[in-house]
Formats: structure tokens, C-alpha cells, sequence
């Protein structure tokens, strides 16, 4: 009897993805009256890297580019029990894909004294 070598899972191939990305808007953009979003992206893809591509093509056909990926896990289902998020999770699971957007409001110009002159 022969026996077939037995698959080693694949570091990071694991079904539904969990990214927090920061982003800013893209000039010319809707989303230039906001200063920045953190976005939270569910995606349900087989690998991580093409999970984190999916999810910047996403992120930049609505106006944003982003800045850095902060987070990167693997949830469970589990992870969400009695959570509000389970939704965007079980979304993520029948659609391929979730994103909330948190978006903060731009700085305000700061104020600058006038120099007195010397």
C-alpha cells in the first residue's frame, strides 16, 4: 500500500480574514471633508495576501488610500458571540467581504500669533 504525503496547511490560508486599516482620503474625493478613517475589513479569502489586496482595491474605488494595515488576524465565529460586529462577520462569510468605516473629522487649522516685531 502506498501512502500519498499527507498536505501540510499553509501558514495564512485560513478562510475569512480580519484587517484594521487606516486610511486618507484621495484627493478629489467625496471623502475629503473627513481627515481619515480606520476601516474595519472582514474578507473570506483563502490567502492573506490576496485577502489584503482585495481588500485595498475596495478601500481605494471609494476615495481612500491607505496609509498602514494595523491589524491582521483570523476571527472564528466564535469570537463574535454577543458582539454587535457578528453581523459584518456572517456578511463576510456568505458575500466575501465587510467594511465599516470609522471616519474622523480633519485638524483644524491651528491658530498662529502674529510675531511681535523685535
Amino acid at each position: 500500500m502506498t501512502r500519498t504525503p499527507t498536505r501540510k496547511k499553509r501558514r495564512g490560508t485560513q478562510a475569512l480574514h480580519y484587517f484594521r486599516i487606516h486610511a486618507n482620503p484621495l484627493p478629489g474625493s467625496r471623502n475629503v471633508r473627513h481627515g481619515g478613517a480606520y476601516i474595519s475589513c472582514w474578507v473570506n479569502f483563502p490567502h492573506g495576501e490576496g485577502a489584503q489586496l482585495l481588500a485595498r482595491h475596495y478601500i481605494r474605488g471609494w476615495g481612500w488610500r491607505v496609509r498602514s494595515v494595523q491589524e491582521h488576524r483570523y476571527p472564528t465565529r466564535a469570537d463574535y458571540v454577543g458582539d454587535p460586529a457578528l453581523k459584518y462577520f456572517d456578511e463576510a462569510a456568505a458575500d466575501g467581504c465587510s467594511f465599516v468605516f470609522h471616519a474622523y473629522p480633519p485638524d483644524k487649522p491651528r491658530k498662529t500669533r502674529p510675531r511681535r516685531p523685535k
